[in-house]
């Protein structure tokens, strides 16, 4: 009876020997304790999680180890990890297995390892400049539109820095996957008009929490003079924006200086003593604007042109009305008057003294010249013409035509031609052909310069 103890003793001892002997994880299964291991997705750090009242925390690789106390059913939770550091905050997505709650059951006898994706958002502030690098005041964007490469779209009006979501979960084959998001620069719009191109300029958060973004502004110089003598005209300027906002300008002499116009159409109008239509500026470069104003001196000298044609007209088709403005001059006493006012009007009898001869009209003609045009070409012809000249459809650069229509104004009883002519490397050359063809044939030539352009 005294062997049995001793055996039961030995073999008890042997199994404690074995026992103690075992690796951790194998004491821990004999033990019915199990270890759970939940990955985030990104890797975060000090995300909280909750089982069985006790709480847990992932370390710097995202990676907590919870152990666990038996293999059955476990409810699991996770806890948002709100801002994770300075400018970065995370939010619960989903679990690797296709759960969306963040309180879930874990069946240990089943898995031992778990995945947990997190939505993460990144605080971005945005800037603007010029083309030339120079600082754009927030105060005057009116507002930003962004698209990202999930399609969806963020409007705002700058001022403060926006949380935007930088990295979005998936599942995969093999698990979680963290997607970034990119986004793109669709509009920002001051003063009515789209400063920058379509989606050209592009951010990840993920990478940047500062973004710069380039604006298309121009700069323009106006001035403003009259039409006749190129003066400087005008006390001020109305500028109409693009979203119909107007603003009034003072002018000096060297006109005004807008920096910084948005890239967009404008309306311009001087404030003038005169006549000052309103004409659109379109603004898509640095440009340099000219505007001509019809002034009370300009409106003046042409009114006053025109009485003097009209008076010539009048005194030259009119012997008698010339005779008795000669008799009245004679008989007041008037003769510089009459002089200056004979030179005015084209009359030549009363540039001389009264007591000059009369010169008969046969002992000094009048020299009677025709409009003559070398601008023509062979294509002048095919446009707006019905009739064509009895030489066809010439150029005003052949010689032989040249011939032919001083003689047949020669024919005619003309001393010469009234050449319409400006200086370009065509006309200069046609010019000096006339004039040769001229003056073989004893043929008078005057110059008739075209100061605009077609």
């Amino acid at each position: 009876m005294t062997a049995r103890p001793c055996l039961c003793a030995a073999l008890i001892g042997a199994a404690l020997a074995a026992t103690w002997g075992l690796a951790p994880a194998a004491q821990a299964a004999v033990a019915g304790r199990h270890e759970l291991v939940v990955r985030t997705v990104p890797p975060l750090p000090h995300v909280r999680f909750t089982l069985g009242g006790a709480s847990f925390s992932s370390n710097a690789a995202g990676v907590v180890r919870i152990p666990v106390a038996g293999s059955g059913p476990h409810r699991l939770t996770v806890l948002d990890p709100g801002t994770i550091e300075k400018g970065v905050r995370a939010t619960f997505a989903r679990w690797g297995d296709d759960a969306f709650q963040p309180t879930r059951t874990v069946d240990l006898s089943k898995t031992s390892e778990l995945e947990v994706g997190f939505e993460v958002a990144y605080l971005v502030h945005f800037s603007f400049a010029d083309l030339h690098g120079h600082t754009v005041s927030p105060k005057r964007v009116r507002s930003v539109t962004l698209s990202s490469t999930l399609g969806s779209r963020v409007r705002f009006r700058p001022g403060q820095a926006l949380w935007l979501p930088g990295g979005r979960v998936a599942r995969r084959l093999d698990g979680l996957d963290q997607t970034r998001i990119r986004y793109a620069v669709e509009t920002v719009v001051v003063d009515g008009a789209n400063v920058v191109h379509h989606a050209q300029q592009r951010f990840y958060p993920a990478e940047t929490h500062s973004f710069r973004s380039r604006l298309l502004l121009y700069s323009a110089r106006i001035t403003v003079r009259d039409v006749l003598f190129h003066r400087p005209a005008g006390t001020a300027l109305v500028l109409a924006y693009p979203n119909g906002r107007k603003t009034r300008l003072p002018l000096d002499a060297d006109g005004v200086y807008l920096p910084a116009l948005a890239r967009g159409t404008y309306g311009l109008r001087a404030v003038a003593h005169g006549f000052s239509p309103a004409v659109p500026l379109s603004v898509s470069k640095n440009q340099v604007i000219a505007l001509r104003v019809v002034t009370l001196l300009d409106m003046s000298v042409v009114l006053g042109a025109g009485l003097l044609t009209t008076a010539i007209l009048v005194l030259a088709r009119r012997p008698w009305l010339r005779a008795r403005l000669r008799s009245l001059c004679r008989k007041r006493a008037w003769p510089a008057a009459a002089a200056v006012a004979a030179i005015a009007l084209g009359v030549p009898h009363l540039t001389r003294p009264a007591t000059a001869a009369v010169v008969s009209p046969a002992a000094a003609p009048t020299p009677v010249l025709a409009y003559y045009y070398i601008w023509y070409d062979h294509r002048s012809w095919r446009r707006a013409k019905i009739d064509y000249p009895l030489l066809g459809r010439y150029s005003s650069g052949d010689v032989a035509v040249m011939r032919k229509h001083v003689a047949w104004a020669k024919a005619a009883g003309l001393d010469g031609f009234l050449v319409s002519w400006k200086s370009t490397s065509t006309l200069d050359r046609r010019l000096a052909s006339l004039v040769q063809v001229a003056d073989a044939a004893h043929f008078k030539l005057a110059l008739v310069y075209e100061g605009l352009d077609f």
